[in-house]
């Protein structure tokens, strides 16, 4: 967090711009395709090739496209006793 002129920690720029507030990624219950791709080391675009053949569980929230995290832990657990 930054810190202020006078000394105290100022709010993350999305906060003070009255934006949703900033949660650390390790929080989320749902991951960007693009987050989700990078934590299994995988690129953006082979991310959302799986999303499109269904093979990477995701929700459409509006025209949003994200991955839960708990049907990511599932389904990576399923294809690790599978394999």
């Amino acid at each position: 967090m930054e810190a202020s002129t006078d000394g105290r920690a100022a709010a993350p720029a999305a906060e003070r711009a009255g934006g949703p507030p900033v949660v650390p990624i390790g929080e989320r219950l749902a991951l960007s395709v693009e987050e989700a791709g990078a934590l299994l080391g995988i690129s953006r675009d082979l991310a959302y090739d799986l999303v499109a053949r269904g093979e990477l569980p995701s929700v459409r929230l509006g025209r949003r496209v994200v991955v839960p995290r708990k049907a990511l832990e599932d389904a990576l657990g399923r294809l690790a006793d599978a394999g």
